[in-house]
């Protein structure tokens, strides 16, 4: 389970932030464990977890072992079942995807534009 605030739309784009920690369930449920701990106290030594983050990361921690605990929400019936459908055919990328844009983008006053190219 991956803990993230809610995506928030801004004037130069999206914010959200990830506290870098996760919950990892057993497949059958039977046991769950914290996923980057130390990422995330790592995190919190340097302020980029703030106080009120720490304090809705464990809210949410608590949240998410009732939901384990009652076979709620993500762990409810039919997701523990769920698997991919075999004869759905996988996806596949088109060409160039494996590869960085050849012309950075810039990012001022919210509007996103390819620079000006220059010949020097």
């Amino acid at each position: 389970m991956n803990f993230e605030k809610p995506v928030v739309r801004t004037r130069i784009g999206i914010d959200t932030l990830d506290p870098l920690v996760d919950l990892v369930v057993d497949p059958d449920q039977s046991s769950a464990c914290w996923k980057d701990v130390d990422e995330y106290d790592h995190g919190r030594r340097f302020g980029f977890i703030t106080d009120d983050d720490h304090h809705l990361v464990e809210q949410a921690r608590v949240r998410a072992f009732g939901l384990l605990q009652g076979r709620a929400g993500p762990f409810a019936d039919p997701w523990p079942c769920w698997a991919l459908d075999a004869v759905r055919p996988l996806p596949v990328l088109p060409d160039g995807a494996d590869r960085a844009a050849s012309t950075p983008w810039n990012c001022r006053q919210g509007v996103l534009t390819r620079p000006q190219q220059s010949f020097i």
